[in-house]
């Protein structure tokens, strides 16, 4: 059993005894802390598939070409960290240390426990992008952080500059921008839709990934039926019982819209990777739904997280990164 795997292991274990007990200041700093020494185990573990790429960029004398311009935040924030720390080990962790923080805060905006930012990270989008597409999880995370801010009605000039910054790392983040009319009136929930239907047109010209390591399987099909099976529960709620706001509804029908089209339109690694982020911010309604409407949360999110917590062993691509 490699370091990882365990300290892995370790961090399921603390959320699911996190689940069973209320949250205090020391919780949140003691997973704060837990999550560090988890990314200083895995980036002294050595770097694989696309993380060789992102060391080796960070080595550039120079970043010259539009490839780096168009998603400038993260490339040229990481490479001039590096000038400063000379380590690409530290450079990584100080970046995760960031993305830790954000998930955290963004789970305290939207009113939830902190076993819930041990859930997402622990997730295997995260896992993936902690070790490999890089970028994309950064994009993942600040996402989550514009949509917690968009649920807590933060100020118009908060929520688009962390919107710009999240387009600025991946461009794949531009076509979350409805999300920022969901919370704001109903009136705007008219410009949600036709900011939807405007992304769906362009989504073929926005969405370009460079990575090609995939899951190990065909699952984009997979991740769209449980998006689907996700929705449909959630229509049934809204509809029938009025036990789901319709900003919730409204946002997980255009996160399944968006992935079944990609699904169509694009590649298999391309409309995965979509899938993915859409999967992260459907998961974060989940849990606003088990905190908010649910008697008994704690069995709830207990099976939730073992759910959450498989795929990262089952997965061929996922368990591989925590076993080399």
């Amino acid at each position: 059993m490699t370091l990882e795997l365990l300290s892995y292991l370790y961090l399921c274990a603390l959320c699911f005894v996190l689940i069973k007990i209320k949250d205090k200041v020391r919780s949140v700093t003691y997973v704060f802390i837990s999550l560090l020494f988890y990314s200083i185990i895995v980036r002294i573990s050595g770097f694989d598939v696309d993380m060789k790429v992102y060391t080796d960029v960070l080595k550039k004398d120079d970043l010259d070409g539009f490839y780096y311009l168009k998603e400038p935040v993260y490339w040229y924030f990481s490479h001039y960290l590096y000038k400063v720390i000379n380590s690409e080990t530290w450079t990584f962790v100080i970046i995760d240390s960031m993305v830790f923080f954000l998930t955290i805060k963004s789970v305290k905006n939207l009113k939830l426990p902190v076993y819930t930012a041990l859930a997402l990270l622990l997730f295997f989008p995260y896992l993936l992008g902690l070790q490999n597409v890089y970028r994309q999880l950064l994009a993942t995370v600040l996402l989550v952080y514009f949509y917690s801010i968009c649920y807590k009605n933060s100020s118009n000039g908060h929520k688009l500059f962390v919107f710009i910054i999240a387009g600025l790392t991946h461009n794949v983040a531009l076509l979350f921008f409805p999300i920022y009319f969901l919370f704001k009136s109903k009136v705007s929930l008219i410009f949600f839709v036709l900011s939807g239907a405007l992304i769906l047109i362009l989504l073929p010209y926005v969405v370009s990934y460079k990575s090609v390591s995939e899951t190990g399987l065909e699952l984009k099909w997979f991740y769209v039926s449980i998006i689907g099976i996700v929705c449909i529960i959630s229509a049934f709620f809204y509809f029938t019982y009025d036990l789901l706001k319709i900003n919730i509804f409204l946002c997980n029908l255009y996160l399944f819209v968006i992935s079944l089209y990609a699904s169509f339109i694009l590649g298999g690694a391309q409309s995965e990777r979509l899938s993915m982020i859409c999967l992260v911010l459907l998961l974060c309604n989940l849990f606003v739904q088990i905190e908010s409407r649910f008697k008994e949360k704690k069995t709830i999110a207990f099976i939730t997280c073992v759910a959450l917590f498989l795929p990262s062993f089952l997965f061929s691509s996922t368990f591989y990164f925590l076993t080399t």
